[in-house]
């Protein structure tokens, strides 16, 4: 089942209590995400679950991988 479609399970719960959820099966984590509200404006989420350096650590592992030319979008 596609989790993009509005029956799917997943879309039952808010976005706050699946990154609680998520959050709590990580030592360390790291979420960042963009939804568009209007052309002019865009509403941002963050997340940062463990150590400072932790995290840290983990954005400059992503910066590398996007930077090294990461996976293709499917």
């Amino acid at each position: 089942m596609d989790p993009r479609d509005p029956s799917h399970p997943l879309n039952s719960y808010t976005t706050d209590e699946l990154l609680k959820v998520v959050g709590s099966r990580y030592e360390s984590l790291v979420f960042i995400a963009t939804q568009p509200k209007t052309k002019s404006a865009q509403d941002m989420t963050f997340l940062s679950v463990g150590h400072y350096h932790s995290c840290l650590g983990l954005v400059e592992i992503a910066k590398m991988m996007l930077t090294a030319g990461g996976p293709e979008d499917e």
